[in-house]
């Protein structure tokens, strides 16, 4: 069988290569940054103070565990992105 001479890139493709590799990047970014702001609130309860009359009534621990679950959610998606799947 007769191998196919590679492809060379478009700039379309390129684009679009480039457009993937920022994405990936942020989610991951984004993720770890949840994850570690999620930490801290479940780690020190006093380090982030809710306001007078805030709209969600929740504990600060649960905005914690909120934000470590859905940081997790965007890490593995960024992962994921950066894997071809």
């Amino acid at each position: 069988m007769a191998s196919l001479p590679p492809r060379t890139p478009t700039p379309r493709t390129a684009a679009v290569a480039a457009g993937f590799a920022f994405s990936a990047t942020a989610l991951i970014l984004v993720g770890l940054f949840q994850v570690v702001q999620g930490l801290s609130a479940i780690i020190d309860e006093d380090f982030f103070v809710p306001a007078r009359g805030y709209a969600f009534d929740m504990d600060v621990t649960v905005w914690g565990w909120i934000h470590v679950v859905l940081g997790a959610v965007v890490l593995g998606a960024g992962i994921a992105l950066v894997r071809g799947r």
